[in-house]
């Protein structure tokens, strides 16, 4: 088996070796930020974890051969905030116009949305629509993320977990009135548990994944989620706690966990989203010449 690895943004050229009956294309989506109040009365939401979407037996090289399209496939996993109308996971299309939309490709992990205000973001949403078939043969959907309150005295929702191909992400954990200088844990990764919406404590992993990261207590910085060990599903951030320390949500974990909403204080941060992830893993077919003596 051969596979590939794509992060960032760019194009993906075509292997030679290419096989259209037997490939898998999976596509962890980024990660929402955590929201940034920059307010004393008000504390931050936590980003939405990223969604996961699994093609198979993607006919990449058929389509070469159809209706003029090339062999360049552009691809972005690399944004940390939801933008309306952008894309995140592998695209193929055609190079010239009249573009045609019977044939292109679109294999989308989603992208978490960011925390806004005390909202916290909506977790990634994952779809596959190839060729006007859809090929999805596994789709789960990013956590969401925890909100945070409208007090002087509050801190930080906590970032929802990447999604993975055993289950969603866990939702982070909103900010209740109770221990309102505590910021909330992030969810788990990959099929992983909620964060606690009444105490710091943070969602568990899931098979393979990311743990959430615990909130922050009273003037301190909500923990980062933990990174994936073999599904790259990333946990969500922990919530920043209360306090004018100039505190910062936890990071999301790699890959795809949301950051971390802002405490209730003009100097707090919301915590960075992760980027995403693209695997592509084919069985390679024979190529060249061959030539037979006898």
């Amino acid at each position: 088996m051969a596979q590939i690895i794509l992060t960032g943004s760019g194009t993906f050229n075509l292997p030679e070796d290419w096989n259209d009956a037997d490939n898998v294309i999976e596509v962890y989506g980024p990660g929402g930020n955590g929201a940034t109040s920059g307010s004393t009365s008000l504390s931050g939401g936590g980003g939405g974890g990223g969604g996961y979407q699994k093609a198979l037996n993607v006919p990449l090289r058929a389509f070469d051969s159809a209706g003029g399209i090339v062999t360049d496939k552009t691809y972005n996993v690399a944004v940390g905030s939801f933008v309306a109308g952008l894309w995140q996971g592998f695209r193929y299309e055609e190079s010239e116009p009249p573009f045609d939309p019977v044939y292109g490709t679109l294999i989308q992990g989603g992208s978490g949305f960011s925390g806004s205000g005390i909202v916290g973001g909506v977790g990634g949403f994952p779809f596959a629509v190839i060729n006007s078939v859809n090929y999805t043969n596994g789709a789960t959907n990013g956590g969401t993320g925890g909100s945070g309150r409208s007090a002087t005295t509050a801190a930080g929702g906590g970032g929802g977990g990447a999604a993975g191909p055993n289950g969603n992400g866990g939702a982070g954990g909103t900010n209740t009135s109770t221990l309102g200088t505590t910021g909330r844990g992030g969810g788990g990764g990959n099929g992983g548990t909620a964060g606690s919406s009444v105490s710091a404590t943070a969602g568990t992993a899931g098979t393979g994944a990311g743990a959430g990261g615990a909130g922050g207590a009273a003037n301190v910085s909500g923990n980062a989620g933990g990174s994936s060990t073999s599904v790259y599903s990333g946990g969500g951030g922990g919530g920043a706690g209360d306090g004018t320390s100039g505190t910062s949500g936890g990071t999301g974990g790699l890959y795809g966990g949301g950051g971390g909403g802002s405490g209730s204080a003009t100097n707090s941060v919301g915590g960075s989203g992760q980027v995403g992830i693209i695997i592509i893993t084919y069985t390679p077919i024979a190529t060249g010449n061959f030539f037979f003596l006898f």
